[in-house]
């Protein structure tokens, strides 16, 4: 079975990532890539059907995104402030 979501996303994935990058700027958050790519990886394993749509595709991989950038952005911050905390 090929995988559609991995399909989509080689094919745009500049434009996904110009368009993303600039809507989670718009947020106030920076983007990252790391997390851009981690979010491809945890977000493939959910679209191996080839039922899904490409609009459902895109959006889903937006919102993981947005929530992986507000989750990988208060774990550092915590991860920093527990590190503060021990050097003081």
């Amino acid at each position: 079975m090929k995988n559609l979501f991995i399909e989509y996303i080689g094919k745009h994935f500049e434009r996904l990532k110009k368009k993303f990058k600039i809507q989670i700027q718009k947020l106030g958050f920076e983007f990252d890539e790391d997390v851009f790519s981690e979010t491809i990886i945890k977000c493939n394993s959910n679209f191996l059907n080839d039922k899904a749509l490409e609009s459902e595709m895109e959006n889903y991989f937006w919102v993981a995104f947005k929530t992986n950038t507000i989750r990988e952005l208060k774990y550092s911050r915590n991860k920093n402030k527990e590190n503060d905390e021990l050097i003081t």
